[in-house]
């Protein structure tokens, strides 16, 4: 039986996944299993799967209309390994990547799934200095307040690519919420992590590709459903947030959803759903400036609403 199984859900990007497929195989961990799993391409994937021969076990399976978190839930049914490891197929791993992680989660057998860092490349393969660098010093900044519910809620820089996680996990939290079609990767990490301890491989060992024709757009909106999906979750189980901390992380996450979708009076309004007792939570200085920032927006707004209404009235 394989000790890892690599699932990688593709949609007509015959391209970039044979620069994925080819990460995989450049991989120095060899106990694997690989599942392709494809929903309907039209681009010649089918073809090239048939003909596919990598030097480990692989399996290719087809369906037709279906989201990412099915395929990857029908993915971890199907996987035989202990250890499931998943790879977006625009996506690259750099060397090491698997035994690495496999070493990690060995030497760690309380915590249930790990992450790595990124290097952000651009469509053509090129490294995105800028990119980054941002998220070196995110990660530089996130992962040693660590990956508690709390944090996630707070903020996530967790790429699905990065992430290696133990198979009886991903059963014990029924896999991928299927209703989700964007940032279902948060919301098993937010679930993940009420069961399990997460760690992070503190190396750039995924080649993260960002693109125009990659799975950017509505994510801020797909980030504020999955949080209200949560505090939706705690307002029917206040237990499981005794002290707050979790609402006021997912409200708080949310408002920034907003304004970095230029509405900052709905991220005013958002804050403004606080539990009591918040006063110390909203006097940080981080969130000080955030809501000196989203007045000044708010405000901004409307004086150029009042304007420009003035001036159509005039003429």
């Amino acid at each position: 039986m394989p000790h890892v199984s690599v699932l990688i859900p593709t949609y007509n990007r015959i391209g970039y996944l044979r620069s994925a497929l080819l990460s995989v195989e450049r991989q120095s961990y060899r106990d694997v299993e690989l599942l392709v799993l494809d929903d309907g391409s039209t681009d010649g994937t089918l073809e090239f799967l048939r003909g596919y021969r990598p030097p480990f076990p692989f399996h290719s399976f087809s369906f037709q209309g279906k989201e990412r978190s099915y395929l990857r839930n029908i993915g971890v049914r199907e996987a035989r390994g202990e250890l499931v490891a998943f790879l977006d197929d625009d996506d690259e791993w750099i060397p090491g990547k698997v035994e690495k992680q496999v070493e990690f989660l060995g030497e760690r057998p309380d915590v249930g799934l790990c992450h790595t860092r990124t290097v952000v490349i651009d469509a053509v393969g090129q490294v995105e200095a800028w990119e980054t660098a941002v998220h070196r010093k995110l990660y530089a900044e996130l992962c040693p307040r660590g990956h508690s519910y709390v944090s996630l809620a707070d903020s996530c820089l967790m790429f699905t690519s990065t992430v290696m996680v133990r198979k009886p996990v991903l059963e014990m939290v029924g896999g991928f919420d299927e209703e989700f079609h964007q940032k279902e990767d948060l919301d098993l990490y937010l679930r993940v992590s009420r069961v399990s301890k997460i760690g992070c491989v503190p190396e750039e060992l995924v080649r993260y590709r960002s693109h125009p024709g990659g799975s950017g757009a509505g994510l801020g909106e797909a980030h504020i459903a999955v949080n209200e999906h949560h505090l939706e979750s705690i307002e029917k189980d206040p237990a499981r947030d005794p002290d707050h901390a979790a609402q006021r992380a997912f409200l708080f996450s949310t408002a920034r959803c907003h304004y970095a979708s230029a509405r900052p009076t709905e991220a005013l309004k958002t804050l403004k759903r606080m539990p009591a007792g918040s006063f110390a939570f909203l006097a940080r200085p981080r969130h000080i400036l955030f809501i000196a920032k989203a007045l000044t927006k708010m405000l901004l707004a409307s004086v150029s609403r009042k304007r420009k209404a003035a001036g159509a009235a005039v003429r």
